[in-house]
């Protein structure tokens, strides 16, 4: 055993100790004395770890929530920037305003987007397979539509399919029949402009929600970025109870406009289209047994003008087809299973070097049982089989998870887990073709032999985590928190590799590959607080530190700051004002933008190297009437950095927004 892996088995083992002895002689009590203890808003229920409905205490995993309360007060007005609240995680941006969540790390040259999250809309997956990304400016989605954010902070294939990496955000929107009447107008710094509208009535059995939103600003436009967009939104859901048993729910999202996304070397303007139609029904069988059939369609167009003439276009659609079984066997056994089928395609001539349409197909089977042996103690197991035809690939991923109840107000949970995360057509096929040059680039396995004689696809990237976890609950303290250890050992990493045409390394970025080349280990611990010191007033606190992160990739090791913390303070004062102040801090990090190859590490001479990022946010609210508030919020950054990196750091470093919400 390495003396890095000794160091970090006894750091851990430390931290285990420290947790249990304060704990080893608190009495186990039962499910529903605890359950009499905690009330509902105590212990809030989650459906997106195992897809099982369960107490948060009582999950297989470390899990944030994310309140419609919290997002109103917090005055925020863009999904992604909601993230800086979740313990590991953070939020960057790049191409002028363009932002990626991440949650620690793995950005190797080249490859910057958010690859290694499982996004979800109400269980639908906005993950973009063709480019392995999720768009946050995309989404079809009014942020006052949202009820909550329910964010696993770890592997979660089992449950949703590859992709699921790193963990799982799950945002959940209000039901339309608790949906009120909304008007939003906005204003702000960089000519900020919004308007948003929603519209829910009830027919019968029928409950519906039409939410639109028209929003542009200038963006940055300077020499170095230029980012204004103008942005048009529609959404429809709708519910309709047919029988007593039969549930049709619809779900309809578009999404479009014109951005500037660019450097002076590249895209100088864009249009784009985002849609989707999703429709499920749910069939209570009997009361312990339940079907859910859900199918969608999405698919997002892109044309983007790169200059002289030349255009960089392409077309990405998915269609998923997703069958569930819900049983309750007894009360101290629960099960899902089911099945789905997925086909992916993309067509985009300037990155494949064709007109082809490139396409994937996928099945999963998946399964997970909620045990209750004894009383104070729950077994999670589950298992995901996945098969995609495009290389063959077929892979298990198996989840094993303890919980248990030391008394009302602790619980301990541990759990093991696998998970892959699949290689997009991007990665297997494309020949990009560089407009300026018209020379082709091959940046794909399954185009290796143009280059180097490789004759296969890419592998999966996986990894295995090791998670211990505590979850308190002081109700004569008013407060509540989770803290989370864990171990990630992370494999067949795809990186992109420079070669030349006889397969030699050589200096310059043309010709690459994406290879499966690299690996790691990440060892951390994770907390999130929350408080209430009076009936007016609340404090969150999140803070994350990485003990370790060893690779044989300088970008990867780079790639995370070692230290998150985020305060989230409102405080009411009176039936009419509200307020609310944030405070985020990230520790320097090098390597989260594209091509940040530092084997020097992480220095303050390197080229994408940033200094400790802190923010504040200040929100207040003013209500003019029972049904209208005026809120401001202020952003501020402390330091000589924003979101930014060094080469876009001379933009301003406070911007303000004022929103107007009437809501009846």
């Amino acid at each position: 055993m390495s003396r890095a892996n000794l160091h970090t088995q006894q750091t851990l083992s430390s931290l285990l100790l420290f947790i249990l002895l304060p704990l080893a002689s608190a009495a186990a009590v039962t499910v529903e004395e605890r359950l009499s203890l905690d009330e509902l808003d105590a212990v809030p229920v989650v459906l997106t770890p195992s897809r099982i409905v369960q107490p948060i205490d009582e999950s297989p995993a470390a899990v944030t929530i994310i309140g419609r309360k919290k997002i109103e007060a917090s005055g925020i007005r863009s999904i992604a920037e909601l993230f800086r609240l979740v313990p590991g995680m953070f939020v960057v941006y790049s191409n002028g305003l363009l932002p990626q969540v991440k949650y620690h790390g793995l950005d190797t040259a080249g490859n910057s987007n958010s690859r290694h999250l499982q996004v979800l809309i109400d269980g639908r997956s906005i993950y973009q397979s063709g480019f392995s990304r999720v768009l946050w400016t995309d989404i079809p989605l009014l942020i006052e539509d949202i009820e909550r954010i329910e964010v696993v902070r770890s592997p979660s294939t089992v449950s949703h399919g590859t992709n699921a990496f790193m963990g799982v955000i799950n945002i959940i929107t209000r039901n339309p029949a608790d949906t009120t009447q909304l008007l939003t107008l906005s204003t702000g710094s960089q000519q900020q402009r919004e308007m948003g509208f929603r519209h829910s009535d009830t027919y019968g059995q029928l409950n519906y929600r039409l939410s639109m939103k028209y929003a542009e600003d200038a963006g940055f436009d300077t020499s170095q970025k230029r980012d204004g967009q103008d942005l048009h939104l529609l959404n429809i859901r709708g519910e309709y109870s047919a029988s007593p048993s039969d549930q049709l729910d619809l779900d309809l999202g578009y999404k479009s406009g014109d951005k500037e996304d660019s450097t002076l070397t590249g895209p100088t303007e864009g249009r784009w289209s985002n849609h989707y139609q999703n429709i499920g029904w749910t069939h209570d069988l009997n009361l312990n047994d339940q079907l859910q059939l859900t199918a969608y369609h999405q698919q997002r167009q892109v044309k983007q003008e790169w200059g002289n003439n030349k255009d960089i276009n392409w077309d990405e659609e998915r269609y998923h087809l997703d069958l569930q079984y819900n049983k309750t066997h007894s009360e101290q056994l629960r099960s899902v299973s089911g099945g789905s089928i997925r086909h992916d395609r993309v067509k985009a001539p300037t990155y494949f070097g064709d007109n082809q349409t490139y396409r994937k197909n996928s099945h999963q089977l998946y399964g997970n049982l909620e045990w209750r042996p004894l009383p104070p103690l729950l077994i999670h197991s589950g298992v995901m089989w996945d098969h995609e035809d495009v290389g063959n690939i077929s892979a298990f991923s198996p989840r094993v998870a303890l919980n248990y109840h030391l008394n009302s107000s602790h619980t301990l949970r541990a759990s093991y887990s696998k998970a892959i995360r699949s290689p997009d057509l991007l990665e297997q096929f494309a020949y990009w073709t560089d407009p300026d040059t018209a020379t082709k680039v091959a940046i794909a396995s399954s185009r290796l032999s143009e280059i180097n004689k490789a004759n296969h696809l890419l592998e999966p990237e996986e990894i295995t985590a090791h998670e211990l976890g505590w979850h308190f609950q002081l109700p004569q303290q008013n407060s509540s928190g989770d803290i989370k250890l864990y171990q990630e050992q992370l494999s067949n990493l795809t990186a992109l590799t420079l070669k030349d045409a006889d397969g030699a390394p050589i200096s310059a970025r043309y010709p690459f590959t994406h290879s499966n080349l690299d690996w790691a280990e990440i060892n951390g611990i994770e907390f999130e607080g929350h408080w209430k010191p009076s009936t007016n007033s609340s404090l969150d606190i999140s803070y994350a530190h990485i003990f370790s992160y060893n690779s044989n990739n300088p970008d990867l090791s780079n790639s995370s700051p070692r230290d998150i913390t985020s305060l989230f303070y409102t405080h009411r004062f009176n039936s009419t004002q509200q307020g609310s102040l944030s405070f985020t801090y990230t520790s320097p990090l090098c390597g989260y933008l594209d091509y940040a190859t530092e084997p020097n590490g992480c220095s303050d001479t390197a080229t994408d190297y940033t200094s400790p990022f802190r923010r504040i946010d200040l929100s207040l609210q003013q209500k003019l009437s029972s049904e209208t508030t005026l809120q401001l919020l202020l952003k501020h950054h402390i330091g000589n950095t924003t979101e930014f990196n060094n080469t876009n750091s001379n933009h301003g470093k406070s911007s303000y927004t004022v929103t107007l919400r009437s809501d009846w």
